[in-house]
């Protein structure tokens, strides 16, 4: 929960500063450089009617008690810090207005897609226009029609250059803490202003009143964090209208992340478990007729206890992976360096923790029956190499097919995949599989995701029975080499005298 207030916090700050409620001006918002979670969370710009920059801000969102944090590099918000930060912002900027002299934009009405990255560009009178790439070719979007691409490129490069000034000590700029807590049961918004050289308070705070526009902002704004997190529209849009309505269960729900042993033993895992034990025994049984016309129902009833209890300590290893992903720094660092990142943290590592189930479900199987004196070691390691060639296929085809979709496919909407992020990427991704989405004409992403599934499921069925069937290919040659060896030697002893009472039936 920690990352999603800080996302709605951000979103607060920008809607409390870009609407006029602090000092009756409109700041027009500039996007700073973003490099993991130490970055600027935002800057504005005073405009004039002319477009021309009059002061700029350099501000930190913190929800509840939270504190600026000392790093490396100095204290947050500090000189020290801010500097290096607002260097790569205005060469983030120069790259783009390079970019569009070299290859040109062109401007739409239409808003960006939802999830795509977008570079805020200020404008007149505190307006703002929004710059995107689409299949390589940059787009904006601007307050009028007026705006041409000349006119973007040049404001491009006036707010490179005063971020470039303000990082060298030539501009002056201002500095803010934007502060979102709950009291008494209602959303409190306060800014403080800082020294830009130290990062300490000065002067009096400005605490900004939350009225039912702010109520409805902030309801649009947790549910767009809840999205870039992972989570589904649907529960995205429950749980905002939820935490709106009532700020006290924002406050509640789970302040500090961290490990607990009982996620994943629940009623349902137990139905899962169970489930997976009645397939196995009707399946096993169903063979068993066909093949020899009896049942063994001792055996068959074991390994369908065998498989239940797999399953369910499979399924709570994985969940309990999944939380190490996203709990501890370790796995957030793993699911930061993925190429899959942009499909929101939570689904990959879902996806990571369900493999690690799949991982630990397949070694219990292998090696439980073997323990239990129904098969030998050899069986054991052979289950065992088969089931994690499934599972290897599985995960390969699963995630290797979205990577390849989410770098290179494009969305129904024409905009590039690897442009979007979070429940929008994820979206876009599984209904490529499905030809698009619903409304282009294709199934939507749901059935897109049965799609993939379903196809990286008969590729691991697929992989397991072949290693099962070269494992019985390599036991048939080595019996027939066995029989083979067996008739040589009795031969060789015939011939040696060595057991005559065999030389005529040999002869015969």
């Amino acid at each position: 929960m920690n990352p999603i207030k800080g996302a709605f916090t951000e979103h607060a700050m920008q809607r409390a500063l870009t609407s006029g409620a602090f000092e009756g001006t409109r700041w027009a918002t500039a996007t700073p450089y973003r490099a993991g979670n130490q970055g600027i969370d935002g800057l504005f710009f005073r405009t004039d009617n002319r477009a021309n920059l009059t002061s700029m801000m350099v501000s930190d969102a913190k929800f509840g008690t939270a504190k600026l944090n000392q790093t490396s590099s100095g204290l947050q918000m500090s000189r020290t810090w801010t500097r290096p930060r607002l260097e790569q912002t205005a060469h983030s900027y120069d790259r783009i207005a390079s970019r569009i002299e070299s290859g040109g934009c062109r401007q739409t009405k239409l808003h960006p897609p939802s999830g795509v990255k977008t570079t805020d560009v200020p404008w007149k009178n505190g307006d703002t226009i929004q710059v995107w790439e689409d299949h390589g070719k940059f787009v904006f979007r601007g307050p009028d029609d007026t705006i041409r691409p000349q006119d973007l490129v040049r404001q491009i490069r006036r707010t490179s250059q005063w971020l470039q000034g303000a990082a060298e000590g030539k501009v002056d700029y201002r500095s803010t803490l934007t502060t979102v807590d709950i009291v008494d049961g209602k959303f409190v918004i306060e800014i403080k202003k800082l020294d830009p050289e130290t990062a300490k308070q000065v002067g009096e705070s400005v605490t900004i009143k939350f009225n039912e526009r702010m109520k409805a902002a902030t309801e649009r704004s947790l549910g767009k964090a809840f999205r870039e997190y992972g989570f589904s529209d649907q529960d995205a849009k429950a749980l905002a209208k939820h935490c709106s309505q009532d700020p006290e269960f924002l406050k509640q729900m789970n302040p500090k992340s961290r490990l607990n042993w009982r996620a994943g033993i629940s009623w349902r895992a137990v139905g899962v478990a169970g489930i997976a034990a009645g397939i196995f025994f009707i399946g096993s049984s169903l063979l068993q007729l066909l093949c020899t016309g009896n049942i063994d129902l001792k055996k068959t009833g074991f390994f369908a206890v065998l498989t239940a209890g797999s399953t369910f300590l499979g399924q709570y290893a994985g969940i309990q992976a999944t939380s190490l992903l996203t709990v501890t720094s370790a796995g957030q660092r793993l699911i930061a360096l993925l190429p899959l990142r942009s499909l929101g943290a939570a689904r990959l590592a879902g996806s990571l923790g369900g493999f690690a189930g799949g991982f630990i479900a397949s070694i219990l199987i292998s090696y439980l029956a073997w323990g239990m004196g129904w098969s030998d070691l050899r069986t054991a390691n052979r289950s065992l190499t088969a089931n994690l060639a499934g599972l290897g296929g599985f995960a390969g085809i699963y995630l290797g097919a979205q990577m390849a979709v989410a770098a290179w496919g494009v969305a129904s909407t024409g905009t590039a995949i690897s442009t979007l992020s979070g429940a929008a990427a994820a979206n876009a991704t599984m209904a490529w599989f499905g030809g698009g989405a619903i409304g282009a004409g294709g199934i939507g992403a749901s059935w897109g995701a049965v799609i993939l599934s379903g196809g990286a499921a008969a590729i691991a069925i697929v992989l397991t029975l072949s290693v099962t069937g070269i494992f019985r290919i390599l036991d048939i040659r080595e019996r027939r080499r066995l029989v083979l060896g067996r008739i040589e030697l009795v031969g060789r002893r015939v011939s040696q005298a060595l057991q005559p009472e065999w030389h005529a039936l040999c002869a015969s």
